[in-house]
């Protein structure tokens, strides 16, 4: 699974891991007993845990290069149906060159799904090529428009 957070959603889980981790490192020194062993060694290790992805955050970022020269080669082959984030991941490989996070579009007739242009909120057929915008039929696409969260 991947999830597409903005800067400031990704600093909020960074934030919430470090909280994590430093709210399990309280709770394991009140563990002081033999008995509880088990558990504060299982506090102790999903700290460590918690503050290992709010590391992998830093670095994420850290290294995160806007001109590397894969991700400008990637983009330069995009085309209409494949797509390169501004942020895509960059993956050096084992033989010369990196693997590119990239986007592949997929129709619904490639993927063996029903061709007909279904709305994707109120789930009516429209016309093909209608005024709808982004999967969404007219009526919904302008009540989307109107709520502030049409997707552009």
């Amino acid at each position: 699974m991947w999830i597409n957070f903005d800067d400031k959603q990704l600093e909020y889980v960074k934030a919430a891991m470090i909280a994590f981790a430093d709210g399990n490192e309280r709770d394991a020194k009140l563990f002081w007993l033999e008995e509880l062993r088990d558990l504060r060694e299982r506090l102790e290790q999903e700290a460590k845990d918690y503050r290992s992805i709010a590391a992998k955050i830093d670095e994420s970022k850290a290294n995160f290069d806007p001109n590397d020269p894969y991700l400008a080669a990637a983009r330069e082959a995009a085309n209409h149906e494949l797509e390169i984030d501004e942020d895509a991941a960059v993956s050096p490989g084992a033989d010369p060159g990196a693997w590119v996070q990239a986007w592949i579009w997929v129709s619904n007739e490639a993927a063996g799904l029903d061709v007909e242009d279904t709305c994707r909120d109120c789930l009516e057929e429209y016309a093909e090529g209608g005024d709808g915008y982004n999967g969404r039929c007219p009526d919904c696409a302008d009540a989307a428009e109107a709520r502030g969260d049409s997707d552009d």
